[in-house]
């Protein structure tokens, strides 16, 4: 299964080989916590904003919370991606 998703969210904001290594194995990264695949917390709005331009997903701040984005299972439904 292509993870391009995770590619395009993760790219610069952690090393290439742990973006690729999550690709490859994403049913045993899918639950972790970003913090434990190496994702500062101030990367996480990074992230976010991400979310909103590569993704066109319209972020409502007053109701999001960081837990919706936690790990890449929680993001992948966030987006709604396959």
């Amino acid at each position: 299964m292509d993870h391009q998703w995770i590619r395009t969210l993760f790219s610069g904001l952690l090393p290439e080989e742990t973006v690729a290594l999550v690709c490859d194995r994403y049913d045993e990264y899918q639950d972790a916590p970003l913090t434990q695949l190496g994702l500062e917390s101030m990367a996480v709005m990074g992230l976010v904003v991400r979310m909103e331009t590569d993704f066109g997903k319209e972020i409502d701040y007053e109701a999001f919370q960081l837990s919706d984005v936690s790990t890449l299972a929680r993001i992948k439904a966030f987006l709604g991606v396959e």
